[in-house]
């Protein structure tokens, strides 16, 4: 093989593997995206896009079965409340309780037994006193990562 030819095949190797690094890339960022929007594959890491899914897929789950069938406010709220703890966005009663789809009665009660039980804790809005936002405690925040750190309980919820 001459040195032009053998030149020319190392450029075009060369310019093959540039190629497929690329390609590999591509694929990689779409599998992120997947894991980031689809509750049925578990994502790398738990984010709050990916638990605000589990909450749609619940919220699809009442539309077909019905909203009493099978029922869980506190377990909702806990959901909305990791969420916005992940997004570091705090949230107030009324958000909370739309998330949940829960009537603001329901969901006054279950903050209150989620209050007296350590798992969050409630606070006047500083900016408008007739509003109050809702929080997680370092009790349940670390609960909710421990329970969506350990992978094969977090694949059961897709």
């Amino acid at each position: 093989m001459s040195s032009a030819q053998s030149s020319k095949a190392r450029h075009s190797r060369d310019a093959l593997l540039e190629q497929l690094d690329r390609v590999e890339s591509d694929l990689a960022e779409l599998h992120s995206m997947l894991r980031r929007y689809d509750p049925a594959l578990l994502p790398e890491e738990i984010s709050a896009n990916w638990i605000e899914s589990v909450l749609q897929a619940r919220r699809r789950r009442e539309a077909l079965f019905g909203p009493g069938m099978f029922a869980d406010p506190g377990w909702d709220l806990l959901l909305h409340l990791y969420a916005c703890q992940l997004r570091g966005k705090e949230t107030t009663i009324g958000a909370l309780c739309d998330a949940a789809a829960v009537p603001r009665t329901t969901g006054l009660r279950w903050i209150g037994e989620l209050e007296r039980a350590g798992f969050v804790h409630r606070s006047a809005d500083a900016s408008d006193r007739r509003r109050a936002t809702v929080e997680l405690s370092k009790r349940a925040s670390e609960a909710m990562a421990e329970y969506f750190g350990n992978r094969e309980v977090a694949q059961l919820l897709t």
